[in-house]
């Protein structure tokens, strides 16, 4: 009866043991880099143990699979010697196979208990306290890591080894998609609408084009390549401007250049023309991606880009601010804090979910003044161009059309160029 107890005693600690193992793998894996950092960096001699574990997915799931296996072998060979042969005059009914009986009687009883104390009631434990948990487990776990390494080093070389004949590879990272980022965000309660509202705006930029977010060429404010510094000067700072593209005859399809009003000012004395002063100016298609634009200007340092058609015509330009506010939102300076409605960059709301809006606004900014979804037949970049889809011509003053749940009213119309428009829902 005593060995009985004892031997009871050794499973439930081999149970145990497997309990620990098996919440230290949850509870670490549920944990973030981030975390893992932090508590590296308020624990340094446990949470540096930890962050060394997690450092290496295969050794760590290595050592928690040799502790697992080891404690449920040694418990299901305890049980086997020490619980089914006293159960077996139990089952002498069963002649020759009492044994057998007895053996799968206990066999079933010790896979319940532990599936029950060794793997579901742990890892619910270490998912709600993870991060105890794993701080509690990490120098035992290191230590296993240590004593068994010749064994855990075999482990995980076969197991990267044939990953890779499987195509997994051993340094293969399964990239998460936009959506899933989002819906680890969402899950986040402690992540602010700030912060989630970047996250959103980086992650459509990866299919958003300049087509989309370029000022139109005619609303581009060109240079002269005759005017001297001064006068050049002079009209930047009229128009607001801190830079802009210099033309031979202001024509945007022979630029020469950028120049910026910090060069202006210093050859305000100098009569030289501005062409003699400009930088080399920066192109790109109109459907290069704004993230890669946005990564080539900071390399180069520039601060605004040309952006062509196939054909090589100027279609309009991009700043790095206007990729910026793609990300950020808009931003505003002592130029931007007074625009009239009127102003080409400016909006108005007119109340009851309607606004008034420059032609040029772009299409996906439409949802930041909580107005609805358009026609996505439409591959319009602006609300002009919105307009001029769903009529299927040049709109005159007065004219409205529906493009999906928004309404479009043209309240200003120059020629054949659509200036201002009126936005609202159905």
């Amino acid at each position: 009866m005593a060995d009985t107890a004892v031997n009871l005693g050794v499973i439930g600690v081999l149970i145990i043991i497997n309990a620990g193992f098996s919440g230290t793998e949850l509870a670490v894996v549920s944990l973030r880099s981030s975390q893992l950092r932090r508590l590296a960096e308020e624990h340094p001699h446990r949470g540096g143990k930890l962050l060394a574990l997690s450092a290496d997915t295969t050794r760590f799931l290595s050592t928690i699979q040799v502790g697992i296996t080891l404690a449920g072998f040694l418990a299901s060979a305890f049980a086997a010697t020490a619980l089914a042969k006293p159960l077996e005059p139990a089952f002498s009914w069963a002649g020759s196979g009492a044994a057998a009986v007895a053996l799968i009687l206990v066999t079933l009883a010790l896979t319940f208990v532990t599936l029950v104390f060794g793997e579901l009631v742990p890892k619910q434990v270490a998912m709600r306290n993870a991060e105890r948990w794993a701080l509690a487990a990490a120098t035992p776990v290191a230590a296993v890591a240590a004593f068994a390494a010749p064994l855990i080093w075999l482990l995980a070389h076969s197991t990267d080894v044939i990953a890779r004949l499987v195509g997994g590879g051993a340094t293969s990272e399964q990239r998460l998609t936009g959506d899933e980022v989002m819906d680890l965000i969402d899950t986040e309660s402690d992540i602010d609408s700030v912060r989630r509202g970047l996250v959103e705006s980086v992650l459509e930029l990866e299919d958003r084009t300049l087509r989309e977010v370029l000022v139109p060429r005619r609303d581009v404010l060109v240079l002269d390549a005759s005017l001297t510094p001064s006068a050049a000067a002079r009209v930047l700072a009229d128009a607001g401007r801190s830079r802009a593209p210099v033309a031979v005859g202001g024509d945007l399809d022979q630029v020469l250049g950028t120049i910026g009003l910090t060069r202006l000012v210093e050859q305000w004395d100098t009569d030289v023309p501005i062409a003699t002063l400009v930088h080399e100016a920066s192109a790109f298609p109109s459907e290069a991606r704004v993230q890669d634009a946005l990564g080539r200007l900071q390399r180069e340092r520039r601060q605004l880009a040309l952006v062509v058609d196939e054909h090589g015509r100027t279609m309009g330009i991009v700043t790095v601010e206007d990729l910026l506010e793609e990300i950020v939102g808009e931003l505003y300076d002592e130029y931007d804090k007074d625009l009239d409605p009127s102003d080409p960059r400016g909006y108005t709301s007119l109340g009851n979910g309607a606004f008034e809006l420059p032609a040029t606004f772009p299409v996906h900014d439409l949802e930041d003044l909580g107005l609805p979804p358009h026609d996505e037949e439409s591959d319009a970049a602006s609300v002009g161009g919105l307009l001029f889809d769903a009529l299927g011509r040049m709109p005159a003053v007065g004219d409205i059309a529906r493009s999906g749940a928004l309404v479009l009213e043209a309240i200003a119309v120059d020629g054949n160029v659509i200036e201002r428009v009126i936005a609202r829902r159905v």
